[in-house]
């Protein structure tokens, strides 16, 4: 006679914890400091920072990818707005502080302004959009950002070699 014993596992729910931040509104378990962090996603009213991570990490430790671009985007947006307001700042008034007796070497300087005004304007247009897909888990919304990095690279290099060519045939002819 072989007896069969029978034997339940328990499996836990994916769970993680994490220590809830001063004054929030989550509870702890009782005899414990950690909460559980629920899975939310783009319509759930779970805030951010008390959601599960979804997906791959980003650098295979830090945070997910979703928050990853957020940050990124977040960062890129105030560079972007900065940028705009130096660029329009310093393009109002070159002409007084920089001395430059050649009209084609100053329509080039001012060009310059513009190009750059430009290109800051869709790097602002586009992290809001990589920010909206992020926040929505909308893959064709942060697909413009990553486009726009990319051909923005490429056009900036574009850019600026023919600039670079244009002042230098400019110095050539006037000496």
């Amino acid at each position: 006679d072989v007896e069969h014993e029978a034997v339940a596992v328990a499996v836990p729910l994916k769970k993680s914890s994490v220590t809830a931040p001063p004054g929030s509104s989550v509870m702890a378990p009782p005899g414990s400091s950690s909460v559980t962090v629920p899975a939310g996603n783009a319509s759930s009213n779970i805030p951010m920072w008390q959601q599960e991570k979804q997906g791959a990490k980003c650098c295979g430790c830090c945070c997910d990818y979703r928050r990853a671009v957020i940050i990124i985007a977040i960062v890129t947006v105030c560079i972007s707005l900065a940028s705009i307001i130096v660029i329009a700042a310093t393009a109002s008034i070159p002409a007084a502080n920089v001395q430059i007796d050649d009209d084609v070497v100053l329509g080039i300087y001012e060009d310059s302004f513009q190009n750059q005004l430009i290109f800051s304007c869709v790097s602002l247009v586009c992290s809001i959009c990589a920010l909206v897909g992020a926040n929505k888990y909308s893959i064709p919304l942060v697909g413009i950002n990553v486009a726009w990095y990319i051909g923005g690279f490429i056009a900036g290099t574009i850019v600026s070699i023919s600039t670079a060519n244009d002042m230098s045939e400019a110095s050539t002819e006037g000496t």
